[in-house]
């Protein structure tokens, strides 16, 4: 299933302001992460992260957005 054309326009224009909920919406999987790193002994935390999946077509490319 692609995602329709409305949403990618949606997420060009709204990367900041998109949400798990706004994700959800649109017909998105969503699964919260907690990051942190461990490096030289130490946990780095890292902003938590929302991961989301539109369908499932191994041949279309994965798209990243990132907010602070």
């Amino acid at each position: 299933m692609p995602a329709p054309a409305e949403l990618l326009t949606y997420i060009d224009g709204h990367t900041d302001a998109m949400s798990e909920a706004q994700l959800q919406a649109v017909g998105a999987t969503t699964k919260r992460v907690d990051s942190a790193r461990i490096m030289g002994g130490q946990t780095l935390p890292l902003p938590n992260a929302i991961l989301g999946r539109i369908g499932a077509e191994p041949a279309k490319k994965t798209v990243g957005s990132t907010g602070t």
